[in-house]
Parts: structure tokens; C-alpha cells; sequence
């Protein structure tokens, strides 16, 4: 008679993950996690801050754009002596005699730096010839700027031929410095005035 031999039992073992191999899995995540959220949190603050130098940019555009203009069109409107287009008060403030709404008649525009902002304000002429007489009193400001961070704006202001005194062209150097948090931004334009005559 033929012996069998007793089969084996096989038992086997469903294992689940042990502690260690879960805390690698969450050390992975955990990294991932925070490598995605600095990488977000760095993108945000990159777009908004380029967002913000360009509305600060735009804006300063837009005031030298207008500051120009005016200056170029700047006429001599009183008899006072050595007063011309432009009359610069301080390096904070000057005047300008421009005609912004094309009737002939220079209107009196002011600029001013008030802590970190420039203001803008106007006041009319109280007759239709030269020499022109001004009210005293001016406009509401408006603020056309902010955060201005030099106090040296307008400077160099003279006239183009000193030597000429028919010749009542001036120029004048305008410069911004802006703080945008932890930036800044330096603007400086050279501007000159083209009318050679007083506004008759």
C-alpha cells in the first residue's frame, strides 16, 4: 500500500501598511502640500504687485502727460516782472499760466506736493486782455497723485535764453519718485515751454 504524504496547509497573511510607511506618505503629502501652497502664495504676491506698479505707472503717465501739455502751451500772462509761464514757488509747487479750454485767456493752474500727494487746483482770469488779473482764490484741489516719495519735484527751472528777453520759453525738470511697499520707481522728465510771447 502507497503511502501519501500529508499535504502542507498554506496560510497567508493579508499585511496592511505599518506606522512608518503612513507617516512617509504623509511627510510626502505634507511637502507637496506646502511646496504648491508657496508656490500659489508667491505667485499672488508677484501678480499683485505687478498689478500695482502698473496702476502707479498709468497714473504718473497720465500726470506727466498733462503736466507737459500744459507747460508747452505755458504763456507769460502778468506784468510782473521776471513772471513768465511758469512760476516755479518751491521745489514743491509751481504755477503754470496755460489756456485749457482754448478761449484765448490763460487760466492759472497750481500744483503742490502735500504730503506724498500732488494736487492740482485752477483759478481764472477776472479780465479778457493782457495783462491778465487772477482771482485769489482757487479751485477745489484734486489729488492727481499719491504716494510720492521725493520732495524735490520741480527743479531747474529757467529760461531757455536768459539773454533774450523777447524770448519767454522756459524749461523745467520734473521728477517723481514713487513708493510701491518695499519698491520705487524714479520718473524725470525735462519739459520746455514752445510759446516765445506773452499771451496777448
Amino acid at each position: 500500500m502507497k503511502k501519501t504524504k500529508p499535504s502542507r496547509l498554506t496560510i497567508s497573511y493579508n499585511h496592511g501598511y505599518t506606522l512608518l510607511e503612513l507617516l512617509i506618505v504623509l511627510g510626502f503629502v505634507g511637502m507637496i502640500a506646502l511646496l504648491t501652497y508657496q508656490l500659489l502664495s508667491f505667485s499672488y504676491v508677484t501678480f499683485k504687485k505687478t498689478s500695482n506698479q502698473a496702476i502707479f505707472m498709468d497714473e504718473a503717465r497720465k500726470t506727466i502727460r498733462q503736466l507737459e501739455q500744459e507747460i508747452k502751451r505755458a504763456r507769460k500772462a502778468t506784468d510782473i516782472l521776471d513772471e513768465y509761464g511758469i512760476v516755479g514757488i518751491s521745489e514743491q509747487e509751481i504755477k503754470i499760466y496755460t489756456d485749457l479750454n482754448q478761449d484765448e485767456i490763460p487760466e492759472c493752474i497750481h500744483y503742490r506736493l502735500d504730503e506724498g500727494k500732488l494736487k492740482k487746483s485752477i483759478a481764472y482770469a477776472k479780465n479778457n486782455t493782457y495783462p491778465y488779473l487772477y482771482e485769489t482764490t482757487f479751485s477745489t484741489e484734486e489729488v492727481l497723485m499719491s504716494k510720492i516719495a521725493n520732495t524735490d519735484v520741480f527743479t531747474k527751472l529757467e529760461k531757455v535764453s536768459p539773454e533774450n528777453k523777447k524770448d519767454q520759453r522756459q524749461k523745467l525738470q520734473i521728477r517723481f519718485v514713487l513708493q510701491l511697499e518695499e519698491d520705487t520707481m524714479a520718473i524725470t522728465r525735462y519739459v520746455m515751454s514752445k510759446s516765445r510771447e506773452k499771451a496777448d
